[in-house]
């Protein structure tokens, strides 16, 4: 890895230098404005230039991310039409209830944030499901098969499809997405803990059609983010670990 900011042992972070990458302003470290002569100057300027090309690869990975056309609505509208239950399952802050209002509007959300612990959302799922009428959205993170599995006994004693929307981030930019949520809902949704994204690699597993599921949806970035508006803002670097 890559010292951070200027390298030196009283640099915390690199703020500084993503500030100035995302702005397009030169860098200067106080040795190369006041005494361009000397060791340190050059050592700095070897640093800073490392720096800036380490941002732009990440800023390329982000743009690669991002290339692609976005899911047609009427793919999950249509392939969910029936009665069922889907368990989505991803990181924090990917942008799964933003999903669920765009492509499964006629299932109804159960999120612990708004229902309560798990076991008030099995109960909500269960009352759902039980009406033979409601299709249900299992809004978590949802990160183990053990926690899965919970949703997926209520829907087999109703005989009841049972689809798994997997969003596949990468912990580092569903942490991305999670400061970009930030900015642009101006604060009213608050930066979720770095602890939750290692919580939920701590206990992720990839979801196998094994458990039980009708069908495997599998989402990645690019399937998300298309407009060219959108990925000039996604590029942006935040102060998080790349």
């Amino acid at each position: 890895a890559l010292p951070i900011s200027l390298g030196r042992k009283k640099d915390f972070a690199d703020s500084d230098l993503k500030f100035a990458y995302n702005t397009g302003l030169n860098v200067l470290s106080p040795h190369q404005m006041f005494d361009n002569q000397s060791n340190q100057s050059v050592t700095d300027s070897t640093h800073i230039y490392e720096m800036m090309d380490h941002y732009k690869k990440i800023s390329k990975h982000i743009s690669s991310l991002c290339s692609k056309s976005i899911i047609p609505r009427n793919r999950f509208i249509d392939k969910f039409v029936n009665q069922s239950l889907v368990i989505l399952v991803g990181p924090p802050g990917c942008g799964k209830t933003s999903f669920c209002r765009t492509y499964l509007p006629n299932h109804k959300r159960v999120n612990q944030d708004e229902v309560g612990p798990r076991r008030k959302c099995e109960s909500a799922c269960r009352e759902l499901l039980g009406d033979n009428i409601e299709s249900a959205v299992i809004d978590n993170t949802n990160p183990s098969s053990t926690v899965r599995n919970l949703y997926i006994q209520i829907a087999n004693k109703f005989k009841i499809p049972i689809h798994c929307i997997w969003f596949d981030y990468p912990i580092w930019f569903a942490n991305h997405l999670n400061h970009i949520r930030h900015e642009t809902m101006k604060g009213t949704t608050k930066i979720i803990p770095i602890i939750g994204y290692r919580v939920f690699r701590k206990h992720f597993n990839e979801p196998d059609m094994k458990e039980g599921y009708t069908s495997i949806t599998r989402i990645t970035p690019s399937d998300i983010i298309s407009s060219g508006q959108q990925v000039l803002q996604y590029v942006r670097l935040y102060d998080i670990a790349y």
